[in-house]
């Protein structure tokens, strides 16, 4: 359902991958309708109740219809990949017992806390299951560390893989600017902290700091977003030093970000942030949620600031840290790509640690 998704399977040379894809439709009812939309994949609508309502029953049915549809096309499989622990990893745990064939699981921090908070009566079967699993799989280092703690496993039972963009190749930016780019999709704009920072944008002005300091908000959405995030703007008093610029094409954005001071998005409960990285391959610093994303990843005085991503006034101090010191964080960038510290975020180091994870699963 994501390009990420999709590429991480897409790089899964020497393996055959049978994607089920679901996808919860209504609210009653246990209809199942399913569309074989390319070979080996097939995208499941069902019918279940909300916020986590009935879900063992719902993932039940939907790996009873998987098993009857993979014994039907006459397959058979060898390892079975829960894309998030607390939903598939149910529908996963079912059919490894069904058919006898081991499973790993991947850990998405923001989707599966969500349902781990929602639901304290499943935490006992989600310890078994991660228990049971061949390889947990987290997308960042907090991620790890914070369901070690809650599945009752020792940290280094929980491998880190991050999310696979489409950037291979990191550039440096020397330039130096006074612009500050926060780039998402408009529709996400409540939790990607852009309150937070045209506040912080505000505080700085006010501290007499960052007089000529512009942030460009960049990303497409729908037009009702456009309008309510232009209304932020304006109630913040914040058009001089506050610009929608809309989207950009995607061989654009680069460019842009290397022609920028710094990228800002203080969003929250971001589960990985695949922007951060395509901000750090461009050679820029970046200010980040602390506790989310790519937090974990890098030393934040290598690559920017770290922030309360709900507090305006840690923002204004990262924005301030960064833009003072944003030639020497471009060279520390720099010095990172050179080091290859930024290796394990290509393409290719992603597709090889998965490869890795499936063998070893398989094996």
């Amino acid at each position: 359902m994501t390009r990420a998704v999709e590429r991480l399977v897409d790089s899964a040379d020497g393996f055959r991958n049978i994607v089920y894809s679901m996808t919860r439709v209504g609210n009653l009812g246990c209809e199942i309708a399913a569309l074989r939309y390319a070979p080996d994949r097939v995208a499941i609508a069902y019918s279940a109740l909300p916020k986590g309502l009935g879900l063992r029953r719902a993932m039940a049915r939907l790996a009873q219809w998987i098993a009857a549809d993979l014994r039907a096309h006459g397959v058979a499989i060898d390892l079975i990949h829960a894309h998030k622990l607390t939903t598939d990893g149910i529908v996963a745990s079912l059919l490894a017992r069904e058919f006898g064939v081991p499973y790993l699981c991947s850990i998405w921090g923001d989707a599966d806390g969500w349902v781990w908070r929602g639901r304290p009566d499943l935490h006992r079967q989600w310890r078994e299951i991660a228990a049971s699993a061949r390889a947990l799989i987290a997308t960042a280092p907090w991620a790890a560390k914070r369901f070690s703690a809650m599945l009752r496993v020792p940290p280094e039972a929980i491998a880190v893989l991050p999310v696979m963009g489409g950037v291979a190749e990191p550039t440096a930016s020397t330039v130096s600017s006074d612009r500050i780019v926060s780039l998402f999709h408009l529709a996400h704009w409540r939790r990607k902290g852009i309150t937070q920072l045209i506040a912080a944008m505000q505080s700085t002005a006010g501290a007499g700091g960052g007089a000529g300091w512009q942030l460009d908000i960049v990303g497409g959405g729908p037009a009702r977003s456009y309008l309510e995030v232009d209304r932020l703007i304006a109630k913040a008093g914040a058009r001089a030093r506050v610009q929608l610029l809309g989207p950009v094409p995607n061989g654009s954005v680069r460019e842009l970000l290397g022609a920028s001071a710094m990228l800002a998005l203080p969003s929250q409960q971001e589960t990985f942030g695949m922007v951060f990285v395509e901000a750090l391959f461009a050679g820029i610093p970046v200010l980040y949620p602390a506790g989310w994303a790519i937090d974990g990843y890098l030393p934040p005085e290598r690559i920017g600031y770290a922030c309360r991503a709900e507090d305006p006034a840690d923002i204004a101090r990262g924005l301030r840290h960064v833009m003072t010191n944003q030639q020497a964080l471009k060279e520390s960038i720099a010095q990172l790509q050179a080091e290859g510290a930024l290796a394990r975020f290509a393409p290719h180091s992603i597709a090889l640690d998965y490869r890795r994870h499936l063998s070893a699963a398989v094996a």
